[in-house]
Formats: C-alpha cells, structure tokens, sequence
C-alpha cells in the first residue's frame, strides 16, 4: 500500500492523499476472512436445519460445534474434528459407565467426576495441540453431558445419544462445508 502525501501552498495544512491498491486488499487477508466466516456460517446453518429436521433434543450443539471446530484452513478442521470425536466418544463412554454405576450415589459421582476431569486436564497438559484439546473435551463432556444424566437416570440414555448425535452431525456439517467449499477456492 502507497502513501502519498503533498502540501498544500501553506507549510500548516498538509493535504493526505491515500492510493489504495485494491487488488491487494481484496486479494488478501480481507478476501480470506469473508470467506471463512461464510463458510462457517453456512455450515452452522446446514448443521441446524439438519438437527431440528431429525428433530434433535437440543440442536444448538450442533451449531456451536461448527463454531468450535472450524478453523480457516480445511486440513486443520479435519484435525480439530478428529480429535473433537475422539474426545467426544470418550467421554461419553466414561459418562455411560459413572451415570450407570453411581448416579444413585450423588457423592461418590461427583467425586469420581472431578477425578475423571483432573485426570483429563493432567493428561492435556502432558500433550498438545489439537490432542490436548481432545482430552480436555473427554473430562468436560462428563460434567455437561453426565450430570443433567445422573439427575434423571431413567433418560440418561436417550440424553446421550443426543448429545453425541448432535456433536457428530455438527463436525459432519463443519467437515464437509470446509471441504467442499476448499474445492471451489
């Protein structure tokens, strides 16, 4: 970008005039940011119209996990996604066999929940990157999914697979939108 600036007859009064090379703006950093938060946007919007036509529990995490998982380059959505479905399916693995086990013992489940999340955090801290974060999201699916599933354990199930269903589909969406759009641009 090209700054020009001339002065005027009076040495007070400087008189700015700016070139701005437009193929460079739009080109840029600009261009790419537009991109992404369309993308992001169409596949939040894929994501919610899938789960209230499958007529979800709670579509919303479907939503935010496209705004989770989404990142500007396709091959990092596809990493964070990995990573955001393992942690998501362990997770909700340790949530079915402490909601199961203890949910009766309100005391002894939350104990062992703030384990299962102190390990998890000691874990992520131990690795890193998109890997951390998966763990990270093993130990806090626990306490979003597994304490509204001890409340009522006789819909702890079907909460769940709720959950899990509406994560997956919300990583499907970011996943393929990413991807199909990466193709076009």
């Amino acid at each position: 970008m090209e700054t020009n600036v001339t002065y005027t007859d009076s040495p007070h009064e400087p008189s700015h005039h700016f070139d701005w090379d437009v193929a460079t703006v739009v080109n840029g950093e600009l261009l790419g940011a537009v991109i992404f938060s369309l993308k992001t946007f169409g596949a939040a919007l894929l994501a919610l119209f899938i789960a209230f036509w499958l007529g979800l529990d709670d579509p919303r995490w479907s939503l935010l996990t496209v705004y989770i998982v989404s990142q500007p380059d396709s091959g990092l959505v596809l990493a964070k996604s990995f990573y955001r479905r393992l942690g998501t399916i362990g997770g909700v693995l340790i949530t079915v066999a402490l909601v199961f086990a203890l949910s009766q013992y309100g005391g002894l489940f939350l104990a062992s929940l703030a384990v299962w999340i102190g390990v998890c955090n000691f874990t992520a801290r131990a690795t890193r990157n998109f890997a951390s974060y998966g763990i990270q999201l093993a130990g806090y699916t626990l306490a979003i999914v597994g304490i509204p599933a001890a409340l009522n354990p006789a819909g702890a199930y079907p909460l769940i697979l709720a959950r899990f269903t509406e994560i997956a589909l919300g990583i499907g969406c970011a996943a393929l939108v990413k991807r199909v759009i990466a193709a076009l641009f």
